[in-house]
């Protein structure tokens, strides 16, 4: 009885890293991405952008381990739409609130407070197709197989490291 606790505590514990090294490496994939992208597209970025890139990729990762079952269009849909929000939200605190003029869409059709509008919502939904296909091959290949953390010395299922707790304790 004492091995099955101390092996379902190792369990947690293996979990529990692998989940924190997963976030670190959403939200540096994420952030570093999206950093990227915006160098490219408007020749220059600011470091909140590589923090909301790293919060939007964790963000679309769980929308779409959630909806796994659901098509990529829903997934990317759900995902532009938490992207837009973000936005409004980084654009109200960071451009509105602070004045630090990052980014400016009042003179862009269908805008809202010059934070968002429709075409970068377009956008967002083409990106989140893509981050949706990356996040699933994060999911699948990354994270999935390989155990970054083993302290259990055993061999532990994906669905149980990442989706659920029902099995823990109860392997034999």
């Amino acid at each position: 009885m004492k091995l099955q606790k101390d092996q379902a505590s190792r369990i947690r514990a293996d979990a529990a890293w692998n989940n924190i090294l997963l976030t670190l490496f959403l939200f540096v994939a994420g952030g570093t991405l999206y950093y990227l992208i915006e160098l490219s597209w408007r020749g220059w970025s600011h470091p909140t952008m590589g923090v909301l890139g790293g919060l939007c990729f964790y963000l679309i990762y769980h929308v779409n381990r959630i909806f796994c079952r659901r098509s990529l269009l829903f997934r990317s849909v759900v995902s532009a739409v938490i992207i837009t929000a973000l936005e409004l939200l980084a654009g109200c605190i960071l451009n509105v609130l602070m004045d630090m003029s990052i980014w400016d869409y009042s003179s862009k059709p269908l805008n809202f407070l010059g934070q968002i509008c429709f075409s970068m919502s377009v956008l967002w939904f083409l990106l989140s197709v893509v981050a949706c296909i990356l996040s699933t091959i994060v999911r699948k290949y990354v994270f999935e197989y390989p155990l970054l953390v083993d302290t259990a010395h055993g061999t532990v299922s994906a669905h149980t490291m990442y989706h659920t707790d029902e099995n823990i304790g109860s392997q034999k």
